[in-house]
């Protein structure tokens, strides 16, 4: 575990009689350390019956409070370091009933032997615990196995194994050297892989347990070195046993035990806080939020659902009968399928639905959701359920104010048009009449003035009958009443005939030095055929050739067929001239209505802006698209394509 800056500082302030280690601190203890060496040096009885008194209370403080804190932080590896020393101090109470001359087994030097008894259960004991930690091995069976020691190492002590018959200030028997060599051996093991089986959250925890193992393996050398000559290695024994089980308290009681317990109260304290942060948030927002159990068909809603619903917490079950009672049919169905498709396949739940209130209102509701886990790791379907009513009614007043805008520019086309079809039959009477006049003037020999001006009422006549058409014929597209007759058409004669009028046209228009002609794929093919509206297919070819014709005064305008698609049974025809060209960023303006490509040009070249957009809809509605063609840099060329036959 890790913890914050913050909370190590909470713990430092509530420990920091035994945290402490300023310099203040650290010197007190020296010479409490200092004082209690002279001390055990002149008075070696009760320094030695405080030693052992504070390591026996040292192992019952552990493992009392470890005992007491596992329902709240359980630590298997501790609690077992605790049994050992537990075990231990049992035989460090035995040798405080044998100091000094009296013993309670006759004959012998009880002392020693449960010194040594003592030292080798817990250094044996630690062994067994490390070597079988992580193992799978239940609590129990490794509290067995190191618990077995005691009943080895009695027996030994009753036998007076360790015996020395000269005394302990004579110094230690061969076989005491040896047993002490073992501890210090097991010891050393145990110091080793203290510091292997810890881990980066229980780094500290580790270290203070090595060092307590440490000073226990200088406790044992001073031991040993002890004799009547040297009296001095039995007080440093007593030191380092001291160190010993106060680097043992502060690694299981503070590092281990009392530091995990603080962050976990913080950690404690963090998720309150979040979960009211939660709970104050949810609540603002006013969402019903679920949770579905496929496994059982239950729900679990929050009380803002139940608000939204006016159904209460007996009345939530997820039965077909409940179902239909807050949703319409069309809802039910949408809601189950949705439910059984996110419960199978784990697809996200997104459905839009009217809920029926208890009190018979309703409202529009969009319910989301997906398959998760709850705090009980169950299978659920974690969502929410907004109230969207409002954004439903902003949706239907747009689309009413759509149709109604729609409508309005319905009529607005068939008032234009309608006042087109006054204005044009008018100007087609003017124009037979110019017709006429002008007839009559050439044969009576009137003056070139006279004939120009009326030339000049005919042009402009025809210019803005074809405005009127245009303007009838995009009327007609936006109401779709124009509809097609389909008859088989030449595509060669067709050309020709285009050819010869636009020829005509061009030089009646003082377009001579344009070159105008028309190309077939080569090499040549059989004759081909179109099954379109041949009306409505001259007007798109008129519509292009005329856009081309505008835009020059001299170079080329060519026209034809530019590829055909057999498989598809697709034929791509093309218009192009080698005027100033169109730019690219304007392809998709120019195909609107009353748009050209440069703001300027209906004054220049005159125009309504609504011959590319007549000829886009009509070959759409011939089932074709056009475009322009990037890759041409000459000028301009449009390419459009249509179907062989259209139905």
């Amino acid at each position: 575990m890790k913890c914050s800056a913050k909370e190590k500082e909470s713990i430092f302030r509530l420990f920091k009689p035994i945290q402490d280690r300023s310099p203040g601190k650290i010197i007190f203890m020296s010479l409490s350390l200092l004082l209690f060496t002279l001390f055990s040096y002149f008075v070696p009885l009760l320094g030695q019956a405080f030693v052992q008194l504070w390591t026996i209370l040292v192992a019952w403080s552990l493992y009392l409070f470890i005992s007491k804190t596992k329902s709240l932080y359980e630590n298997k590896l501790l609690s077992h370091i605790s049994h050992v020393y537990l075990t231990s101090g049992v035989f460090n109470l035995f040798m405080l009933g044998n100091l000094g001359t009296f013993s309670i087994i006759p004959g012998l030097n009880g002392e020693l032997h449960f010194y040594i008894a003592s030292g080798l259960l817990e250094s044996l004991g630690l062994m067994v615990v490390f070597i079988f930690n992580g193992k799978k091995k239940s609590f129990g069976s490794i509290q067995h196995l190191y618990l077995l020691l005691p009943l080895l190492f009695i027996p030994m002590v009753l036998k007076g194994l360790f015996n020395d018959p000269a005394g302990l200030g004579s110094g230690l028997s061969l076989i005491s050297k040896i047993c002490c060599l073992i501890i210090v051996i097991a010891f050393i093991l145990d110091f080793k892989m203290i510091l292997e089986q810890g881990t980066e959250d229980n780094r500290m925890t580790s270290s203070q347990i090595a060092l307590s193992f440490l000073m226990s393996i200088l406790s044992i050398g001073f031991y040993c070195l002890y004799d009547l000559k040297n009296p001095i290695f039995l007080n440093l024994s007593h030191v380092a046993k001291i160190l010993s089980s106060y680097y043992l308290y502060r690694g299981i009681f503070l590092e281990g035990i009392i530091r995990p317990l603080e962050r976990l109260k913080s950690t404690e304290e963090s998720f309150k806080k979040e979960q009211f942060y939660y709970a104050q948030t949810l609540s603002a927002v006013k969402d019903g939020m679920f949770r579905y159990y496929p496994d059982s068909d239950t729900l679990s809603v929050s009380p803002v659902w139940e608000e939204m619903t006016g159904y209460s917490w007996p009345d939530h079950t997820i039965s077909d009968e409940f179902l239909h009672d807050i949703l319409t049919e069309e809802g039910f169905s949408r809601v189950k399928k949705a439910l059984e498709l996110s419960s199978n396949r784990a697809w996200p739940v997104n459905e839009e639905v009217q809920i029926l209130h208890k009190n018979g209102t309703h409202f529009w509701a969009s319910i989301r959701g997906k398959m998760g886990k709850d705090q009980e790791d169950k299978d659920c379907i974690v969502g929410m359920m907004t109230d969207i009513s409002w954004r439903k009614k902003i949706e239907q007043e747009l689309i009413l104010a759509k149709e109604k805008a729609e409508e309005s520019d319905r009529l607005k086309t068939t008032f234009l048009a309608n006042i087109s079809h006054e204005i044009r039959t008018p100007l087609n009477v003017l124009l037979g009449f110019t017709g006429l006049i002008v007839r009559d003037l050439s044969d009576q020999g009137s003056n070139k003035e006279q004939r120009m001006h009326l030339q000049l009422i005919r042009q402009s006549s025809n210019q803005l009958i074809s405005i009127i058409s245009d303007i009838i014929d995009i009327s007609k597209i936006q109401n779709e009443s124009i509809h097609l007759q389909v008859q088989s058409i030449s595509l060669d004669s067709f050309f020709k005939n285009l050819y010869t009028v636009y020829r005509k046209l061009m030089d009646d228009r003082g377009k001579v030095e344009i070159r105008l002609s028309w190309k077939i794929p080569d090499p040549p093919m059989n004759e081909i055929f179109i099954n379109t509206d041949i009306e409505r297919f001259h007007q798109i070819w008129q519509n292009l050739l005329n856009n081309a014709m505008k835009f020059i005064e001299y170079g080329q305008i060519s026209y034809g067929i530019f590829s055909v698609d057999p498989e598809l049974k697709l034929i791509t025809f093309f218009v192009e001239d080698t005027g100033p060209g169109i730019s690219s960023d304007k392809e998709n303006i120019i195909f609107e209505r009353f748009r050209q490509g440069e703001e300027g040009f209906a004054r220049r070249y005159g125009g309504s802006g609504l011959g590319l957009t007549i000829s886009r809809e009509l070959i759409h509605l011939m089932g074709g698209h056009i475009r322009l063609d990037q890759n041409y840099t000459s000028g301009a060329r449009f390419l459009f394509t249509l179907p062989e036959s259209i139905e």
